[in-house]
């Protein structure tokens, strides 16, 4: 029989070392922890947070006459309207809830429904400095967590390095409400990636065990902020080949004996080792300890104190982002928005869609040309870190833009050479529609200004036609852009 940690398999006759990534107790004895939870600092931030104010509140069938704006987003955070109607008639929050809707403020109703002060410092805790959320009464399905079992949780945030917050948005970690889930013939599920957590976790872990499980949920969501699930990279580093009879792998790569199971899973208890057991990763595979190293952790390193806090990866990759960029590296991102460089040229409307594709697209040739090229699969909480805008450069730009205006003027321009009407509503549209193709995305605008140009100009438009008036609203338009280089 085998016990499943969802992610992690577990013999019940010998719990061998291959088992697990690292012992449970490694999640106090790690370098690098975070400060721990302080009750007595979380207690009067709680109480900064409720504090009364002239606010009123009416929430879920709750009415307070003396709240905050902030109160009142933390009450709002807690308890959903639906939920909480859904709960008010189940047996164990019935009682609880009734008596919650006989306070007159938010910090009276929420002690009761969390059924402590103390649990109720811990949720705020959690919701404050992680975006976590503990709350039954904000997650379907979910029943009270004690305060023994909010402190495991609070044990594994601890092995959160504080430059990879914020990574979760109202994050649900849910007590599921039934009881007796999680328990099969030939295995158990704690708890999963979504964290909700199954009465195994309660019932057959130890405090340290129930740390160690979330952290590996925690780490789940990790490596999603890569893709390390479908990344070819990682792939690579197992030889993990997905065939129709399972997956095929090395099966020296792996840290733990479920590590083996799925790449997900690879990933998982990969990061957990390199973050509480490095030393076996880096035997196990110092390819798999480079790549977490690098592209989770930024270049932050647990294996020595001397390492704590420090993200070379991070620092490297924001001064690449941040410096002005190189000929070939601009004229690499603008041949990714050549659409929207086209239609700037075709309208100054369309300028602000430009400058859009050019930061992601600077972005990406810039990772593209660093030393970390797989940063182009980031996402989420990872990719905002590396959110910086970079600058084009600027003699990238004008010689691209020259050369551009010129093949539209010339393309134009010799379209324009044969139309003789000289009305401008009814001229530009029949044009633009002529050459709809050519104009692409940036058909819209072209039409909408060049009639707003030919208006402004209509003596010229009557005495010499259309040619003259696009010439002149092209150059304009040309030269307002090199303004902006």
């Amino acid at each position: 029989m085998k016990l499943f940690f969802f992610s992690l398999i577990l013999s019940l006759n010998s719990l061998a070392k291959s088992d697990f990534a690292a012992p449970f107790s490694a999640v106090h004895t790690a370098n690098c922890l975070e400060a721990p939870f302080n009750e007595s600092e979380s207690k009067i931030e709680l109480e900064k947070t409720l504090q009364a104010g002239d606010d009123k509140l009416v929430h879920a069938g709750f009415k307070f006459e003396h709240e905050t704006m902030i109160s009142s987003n933390f009450f709002r955070t807690l308890i959903s309207e639906e939920i909480l109607k859904k709960l008010s008639t189940h047996e164990s929050f019935e009682q609880r809830i009734r008596d919650a809707k006989s306070c007159e403020d938010s910090t009276c109703a929420l002690t009761i429904l969390f059924d402590s002060k103390e649990n109720l410092t811990r949720t705020y805790y959690l919701i404050s400095n992680f975006s976590l959320n503990v709350s039954p009464y904000a997650n379907r399905d979910a029943d009270l967590l004690e305060t023994s079992d909010l402190d495991t949780i609070i044990v594994a945030t601890r092995l959160i390095p504080k430059h990879m917050l914020p990574i979760w948005d109202n994050k649900r970690v849910a007590k599921h409400i039934k009881t007796g889930i999680g328990y099969y013939a030939t295995f158990m599920i704690y708890a999963n990636a979504s964290i909700d957590l199954y009465t195994p976790w309660f019932k057959e872990l130890s405090d340290d065990g129930k740390s160690y499980s979330i952290f590996h949920e925690f780490s789940h969501n990790l490596s999603y902020m890569m893709n390390m699930t479908d990344s070819s990279a990682w792939h690579a580093l197992s030889k993990w080949q997905d065939t129709p009879n399972g997956w095929r792998y090395d099966k020296t790569k792996f840290v733990s004996e479920y590590a083996g199971s799925a790449p997900s899973e690879d990933a998982a208890e990969s990061i957990v080792a390199y973050r509480i057991n490095p030393e076996l990763l880096k035997d196990i595979s110092i390819q798999k300890y480079n790549f977490i190293r690098d592209y989770i952790f930024l270049g932050e390193e647990f294996d020595n104190v001397n390492k704590c806090g420090k993200t070379p990866v991070l620092s490297y990759m924001l001064k690449a982002l941040r410096t002005n960029t190189s000929e070939e590296v601009s004229s690499g991102a603008l041949k990714r928005c050549q659409n929207e460089f086209k239609a700037t040229l075709l309208s100054s409307n369309d300028y602000v869609k430009f400058e859009d594709c050019m930061k992601t697209s600077l972005a990406k040739e810039i990772i593209l040309a660093s030393k970390y090229p797989h940063f182009l699969d980031a996402k989420g909480a990872l990719l905002s870190r590396l959110n910086v805008s970079p600058k084009i450069n600027a003699r990238a730009l004008k010689d691209n833009l020259t050369k551009a205006y010129h093949e539209i003027s010339s393309y134009l321009l010799a379209k324009a050479k044969s139309e003789k009407t000289r009305d401008c509503s009814s001229t530009i549209t029949s044009f633009s529609d002529q050459n709809e193709k050519y104009l692409g995305q940036g058909k819209y605008g072209f039409t909408w200004d060049l009639r707003s140009h030919c208006y402004k100009n209509s003596k010229t438009m009557k005495k010499k036609g259309l040619q003259e008036i696009l010439k002149s609203y092209l150059e304009n338009l040309y030269h307002e852009l090199l303004k902006k280089v």
